[in-house]
């Protein structure tokens, strides 16, 4: 049997706990003096430094935490190595509705400005629709794109042809399974995907919509999504330019038209 690590190694998990997006409990008991047991032996330490995220990046990420994250007992706001040859940017714009033509008008802007490959680029969101939507926009004037969900005509399909709301889900979790089996980070073009299915990876440059359009139907999704810990994981999924298109969210917008 193959062995994970060679004698005398070590395994160091990472956690966040402002990624906690499902909201799981972290505290063992009511005195909240002890975590969760997880089973791993060792005691817990505090990572002091980001080795990740720096510049624009990394300062929008701490203004987050300030803002959002007080609640958490244990929040701590990271240090931050950074480095004179860095070139991080953060651009914000806010529209009242999702507009996949000025998306990808901002995206081909970005990508002529910092001459950036499709590869090193990926759009993120807090739901579904709002990929969808992008990527079938994006195939339309005959780009390749690699998702971790169905396409609008799959989705379509399954919604004209399946009237069981059960059945639906099925079918649509059986498509974005098969989705993110075959999702490949150096597949040579543009990447899609929810927040939540993109969590533990990284990218150069990062479209992150954040938001909804209320004027689009309702989708089979849950509203746990759409939460301060999604789009604080959205915001440290970029390592170099991000840029957050808000839709419609006049909250989220006061905070990143003061800090962007």
């Amino acid at each position: 049997m193959h062995q994970l690590l060679k004698p005398g190694g070590e395994l160091v998990f990472f956690g966040d706990e402002e990624q906690n997006i499902y909201k799981r409990g972290l505290i063992e008991d009511d005195n909240q003096k002890h975590r969760i047991f997880t089973g791993i032996s060792g005691a817990w330490n505090t990572l002091k430094g980001s080795y990740r995220l720096s510049g624009e990046i990394a300062d929008l990420a701490r203004s987050f935490q300030l803002k959002y994250f007080s609640d958490y007992e244990d929040n701590e706001i990271k240090s931050v190595e950074d480095n004179i040859f860095d070139e991080t940017t953060v651009d914000y714009y806010h529209f009242e509705n999702l507009d996949a033509n000025k998306i990808l008008e901002i995206i081909k802007d970005i990508q002529q400005r910092y001459s950036i490959h499709p590869d090193d680029i990926c759009i993120l969101s807090q739901l579904v629709k709002n990929v969808r939507v992008i990527d079938k926009k994006i195939r339309d004037q005959g780009f390749k794109t690699n998702t971790t969900f169905e396409t609008a005509e799959e989705y379509n399909f399954i919604i004209e042809n399946f009237s069981d709301k059960e059945k639906q889900k099925s079918e649509l979790d059986d498509l974005r399974r098969i989705a993110k089996y075959n999702f490949w980070m150096e597949s040579g073009k543009i990447k899609l995907s929810t927040i939540h299915s993109y969590k533990g990876w990284s990218i150069d440059t990062e479209i992150l919509i954040i938001g909804e359009d209320k004027n689009e139907r309702q989708d089979l999704e849950e509203s746990i999504f759409l939460n301060d810990e999604m789009i604080y994981t959205g915001i440290t999924r970029a390592t170099k330019h991000l840029v957050i298109i808000n839709i419609g969210d006049n909250e989220y917008d006061e905070f990143f038209n003061q800090y962007v």
